[in-house]
């Protein structure tokens, strides 16, 4: 039998058929390298336009919280008035957003607390302006364009050394001619984070009592020793809520506190909005309780 082809041999016919098919592959696999490679590229274009935007949508976000909440709690473009009664005064500072106010007329000056920046201000009457703001130390919403921590009590010891509460960290905070200091609540609330310091008060020898909206306690603060940056000296005394019987603990509220020197008590509002509320009196000397429901229509003591 005959091995050539058209006058070859038929092993280059083989031959030739497998180059063909070589050559083939080749082109097969050059193509699809070709389509995956710019299919590589046509999604690395696609996700990084779609990560651009998803960076620039958070940053319109970003950006539409914090005007919102400018224009809602900073009274940017606020103007003083004035009528026979009231006169307004623009704060130094942008974006201050006091609470807690105290008029020390020994000292001729009106404290208040900025809770925004974290600033300790006084205005002296006298003088008929502002003083030079206080930086308090630690105040960590200041980097936070959307918070503060609310001051609701600002007092005035025997001594003129300033005190106030502090919400977000939890403490209350004394101002002296030797500079701030800070004093921690024990105890945190389970659901909130925070007991929520809100009103403060002293007795006769000097010692602090407090209230946290969202503890059921008097807090009692031994000044002699308490300590910077510590809990040391501060013990708590626990508020009956026998009268709450039934309603949820964490609804359960301190609104404010009184100390009357005079017969050595102390007194304390408590609630659960808008259901139940009462006051309560409690005496330093026994170290006992009274309370005293309120009438109809006035059950949310604040």
């Amino acid at each position: 039998m005959s091995t050539e082809y058209n006058g070859r041999p038929a092993c280059l016919k083989n031959k030739k058929i497998i180059a063909y098919s070589v050559v083939a592959v080749i082109v097969v696999v050059a193509a699809y390298l070709a389509f995956f490679v710019r299919g590589l590229n046509s999604n690395n274009i696609t996700g990084n336009n779609s990560s651009q935007s998803t960076v620039q949508l958070i940053a319109n976000s970003r950006a539409a919280a914090i005007e919102q909440y400018q224009k809602q709690f900073c009274g940017l473009h606020s103007v003083p008035h004035a009528n026979d009664y009231i006169t307004e005064y623009r704060l130094p500072a942008t974006c201050e957003m006091p609470l807690g106010i105290l008029v020390d007329g020994q000292a001729g000056k009106v404290w208040y607390v900025s809770t925004k920046q974290g600033t300790l201000g006084s205005y002296d009457l006298a003088n008929h302006k502002f003083d030079r703001e206080l930086n308090i130390p630690i105040w960590n919403v200041r980097s936070i364009p959307t918070d503060n921590s609310q001051v609701l009590s600002v007092k005035a010891d025997k001594n003129g050394n300033i005190w106030f509460t502090d919400e977000k960290q939890n403490a209350i905070w004394r101002y002296s001619p030797l500079g701030f200091e800070i004093y921690k609540v024990p105890e945190k609330s389970k659901a909130f984070g925070t007991t929520y310091p809100v009103s403060i008060d002293f007795d006769s020898k000097g010692s602090v009592y407090f209230v946290g909206i969202r503890s059921p306690i008097l807090w009692f603060g031994n000044v002699t020793q308490m300590k910077n940056d510590t809990s040391n000296g501060v013990s708590k005394i626990p508020i009956p809520t026998n009268a709450f019987k039934g309603i949820d603990p964490d609804l359960i509220s301190t609104g404010s506190i009184a100390v009357d020197n005079n017969r050595n008590v102390v007194w304390i509002s408590m609630l659960s909005f808008p259901s139940k509320g009462e006051i309560l009196r409690y005496n330093i000397t026994s170290k006992t309780f009274d309370s005293f429901d309120m009438p109809s229509g006035l059950n949310s003591p604040v």
